[in-house]
């Protein structure tokens, strides 16, 4: 980064001395990261919207800042810039980036709110199933338990591999064993329906599996040495399917 703005610098001086006007997204990519520059970015948006060529120029400089700021946890500053991107592009992945830094600031309301304002414009069923599963990721942040078990049941429904994994992760985290291994399972055998077979296969699905596998725990005779209390939370106490 350091090195950056001084090459941004000398090439905008490159175009100045060739009789060139450097494009306004350029200016506004050669200023110092921070909030001044996000709002450099959002009127450079604004201006090129009756432009598509220009517009698309804009929105790859300012998505490349918009990544430096959220690297740098510039909140602020990668907020503006992500409800720039957003306003300009109306796009999913737009809708992702600024739900994304939201969540990051904790603000869990805004990222579902503009994560299920996305999913009602959503055309496409895998389109569908990825925003639900990020709505169920905002959901388990907040600590909305309900909603979380709710929006992975949709995504599930329609196929969602992610949801599939994080219902078989919870499954396993509460002694359900036989519904984890069902959900891991059905993510195994797909993966073995593939020619790459387990490297096809999502991070958590084989080791879910195992896993899910193993005997439960017996229940203990008594507290455990050291102390009163219960069996260790690392062995969760079978429920019943």
């Amino acid at each position: 980064m350091g090195g950056l703005i001084p090459e941004l610098i000398s090439s905008l001086l490159l175009t100045l001395a060739a009789g060139q006007d450097p494009a306004p997204w350029e200016v506004a990519r050669a200023l110092p990261g921070g909030l001044q520059r996000a709002r450099a970015f959002a009127a450079v948006l604004a201006d090129a919207s009756g432009d598509s060529e220009r517009l698309e120029a804009a929105l790859g400089a300012a998505y490349e800042c918009f990544r430096e700021e959220e690297r740098a946890y510039r909140v602020e500053a990668a907020t503006t810039l992500a409800e720039a991107v957003h306003a300009a592009a109306g796009a999913g992945w737009s809708a992702h980036n600024l739900a994304g830094i939201a969540r990051r600031a904790g603000d869990y309301p805004r990222a579902d709110a503009v994560l299920e304002d996305e999913l009602a414009r959503a055309s496409t069923r895998d389109e569908r199933v990825d925003l639900l599963e990020a709505r169920a990721i905002v959901a388990a942040g907040a600590g909305w338990r309900d909603q979380e078990r709710a929006l992975l049941g949709a995504a599930l429904a329609r196929g969602g591999e992610d949801a599939c994994q994080m219902l078989g992760r919870i499954a396993l985290a509460q002694g359900r064993l036989a519904r984890a291994r069902t959900l891991f399972r059905r993510l195994v055998e797909r993966a073995w329906g593939t020619p790459q077979k387990e490297a096809a296969a999502p991070p958590w699905a084989l080791r879910g599996w195992g896993l899910a596998l193993l005997p439960a725990p017996p229940e203990p005779l008594g507290p455990p040495a050291g102390g009163a209390g219960s069996a260790p939370a690392c062995y969760p106490r079978p429920a019943q399917d």
